[in-house]
């Protein structure tokens, strides 16, 4: 396990450029929109963050899944779940596998922190700039830019909204401002996006339209 950023597996193997994106997706679009698949993205997105625990019981974990789809996501499953748990142990299987076993993921939240602090840790910014960097695990910052970037492109983001000016201290950051900018559009499209998509109604055509495994009939 790398110590840093710089000699892990994060950096090495999964920092992606748009051309390596766009050909893994390419059966995905051909099903569905960019709009569509961002859509189904912040679905699943919003969905896995609902309910966490740490490790529980097997037969715990399917009654919360239960409750919560029914009580929660019943607009988007209105019939039973066809899948079991060694369907979903498979799966976690081939993920491995694709993953390459690389299960190291450093995130934005530790650089953000040590740079609200040199600006004098501003209580607000944080809370804000925090949010906006859960944001972005709803778009493909995190596959494309190291994490460092990441949180300076969602602290410029939470200074414009609280109207904070800290253009001097940006201008001394010895950073690519291009790719800075290219963080701040994607998250803003993101919330563009967002604000005009109405989940309940659209999730469950969009779901239908996403092909899906036929799992093995139960011995």
């Amino acid at each position: 396990m790398a110590g840093n950023f710089w000699q892990s597996s994060h950096h090495q193997q999964w920092l992606l450029d748009k051309q390596d994106l766009i050909r893994e997706r390419q059966y995905d679009l051909s099903v569905l929109s960019e709009e569509e698949y961002q859509k189904i993205f912040i679905f699943f997105a919003s969905a896995s963050k609902v309910e966490e625990f740490g490790v529980i019981s097997n037969s715990r974990l399917l009654t919360t899944c239960q409750t919560v789809i029914k009580n929660k996501f019943a607009y988007a499953y209105n019939q039973e779940f066809p899948y079991r748990t060694n369907h979903i142990l498979e799966c976690e299987f081939y993920l491995l596998e694709n993953l390459d076993c690389c299960l190291i993921v450093y995130q934005p939240y530790r650089p953000l922190l040590q740079m609200v602090q040199d600006l004098g840790h501003e209580e607000q910014l944080l809370t804000l700039a925090w949010r906006i960097v859960n944001d972005s695990l709803r778009t493909d910052v995190c596959l494309l830019y190291p994490p460092y970037q990441i949180a300076i492109g969602c602290l410029q983001i939470a200074c414009v909204i609280l109207q904070k000016d800290h253009k001097s201290w940006f201008a001394e950051l010895n950073v690519d401002i291009e790719k800075i900018q290219e963080i701040a559009r994607c998250i803003i499209n993101l919330y563009e996006l967002w604000k005009q998509y109405d989940e309940k109604k659209e999730i469950q055509g969009l779901l239908n339209k996403m092909p899906k495994p036929k799992p093995a009939p139960q011995r």
